[in-house]
């Protein structure tokens, strides 16, 4: 059986190890990459949480998430569309539906519909 509370401990602490390591503002490239990580851990610690029935615990955690991958976006690199998409996956598995459909709506205006294949775009 998993020790599913071992994972989400493992990620929490791999998170607050990204807040003390957190570049400054002026170090933008190095700022983003760690505030990606940290999404990383936060997303990783919810769905622990979440497959080890700590349903309000995992939450949390996915809203961080959202949090460190939007906070990044605006510094990435042009094509990082794993942010938005780890954001609407955290909304997700939150069971939060009206942050994944604003979150989708910002995806959209970020450009990711130029990335779509021509089949998924004509419908729209």
């Amino acid at each position: 059986m998993t020790d599913w509370g071992k994972h989400a401990r493992r990620e929490q602490e791999r998170y607050r190890d990204g807040e003390d390591r957190l570049p400054g503002m002026e170090d933008h490239d190095a700022r983003q990459r760690q505030l990606t990580r940290m999404g990383n851990a936060a997303a990783g610690a919810g769905i622990a949480e979440l497959m080890g029935g700590n349903t309000e615990e995992a939450r949390e955690w996915f809203a961080k998430a959202v949090e460190r991958y939007r906070e990044s976006y605006e510094h990435a690199p042009p094509g990082s569309w794993g942010r938005p998409i780890g954001i609407l996956k955290a909304h997700v598995l939150a069971g939060d539906w009206e942050g994944a459909a604003r979150d989708a709506e910002w995806t959209l205006e970020q450009g990711a519909a130029a990335f779509l294949p021509q089949s998924a775009t004509r419908s729209r």
